[in-house]
């Protein structure tokens, strides 16, 4: 039981806390660390399960080539969609202040009109900042995996790599998670969607 004395002396109100007597106080910060270290262990067990999953699902055999939808490394489906994504996911996340009036053409012909109006946004600031600066950035996608696959959707999971130089200054690197959705358009795949997790 938990009881608080508002009792009060000379120099203004004081407050005592007693947790009972099946608890002495100074068991409350030893409880407080022992749950703690039960909720770690919980979530580390967790991701043991989850990773051994992931490799459980990595380690299946592939599904005959027959098979409605079926996709995997090697595919032509999916090294299509890998070599049209990657270079998108480069061209979109890097530029060079000296020639930015080439980028809107590029962008454009790799992402659909919806992303372009958001990315827009975004390179009016680049257009402002990057002169003053003389900001190059290059990215390049370091690792990809293929979520979901169908004849003119795709979803992918991205991990990309950035790096920055100002002044002509030594480039500073930086990663992003990223998750991609893709779409065919005319026989060209286009990112539709990007979203950091």
């Amino acid at each position: 039981m938990t009881e608080i004395d508002h009792g009060s002396d000379a120099t203004g109100p004081s407050v005592q806390v007693r947790i009972g007597d099946d608890v002495p106080a100074a068991a409350a910060p030893r409880r407080l660390v022992a749950a703690l270290l039960a909720v770690a262990l919980v979530g580390a067990l967790l991701a043991v399960l989850f990773a051994q999953r992931a490799g459980a699902v990595r380690d299946e055999p592939a599904a005959p080539a027959a098979q409605a939808g079926a996709v995997g490394p090697g595919d032509p489906a999916t090294t299509e969609l890998t070599r049209a994504v990657t270079a998108a996911m480069a061209t979109l996340w890097s530029y060079d202040y000296r020639r930015l009036d080439e980028l809107p053409a590029q962008v454009a012909a790799v992402s659909t009109p919806e992303f372009q109006a958001g990315y827009d946004a975004v390179f009016a600031r680049i257009r402002e900042l990057a002169p003053a600066t003389k900001a190059v950035v290059a990215a390049s996608v370091q690792h990809l995996g293929v979520v979901r696959l169908t004849s003119d959707t795709a979803e992918l999971l991205v991990y990309l790599d950035q790096a920055a130089s100002k002044d002509g200054g030594r480039p500073v690197g930086a990663g992003a998670r990223l998750r991609v959705e893709a779409v065919k358009v005319d026989g060209v795949w286009r990112i539709d969607a990007v979203t950091p997790f």
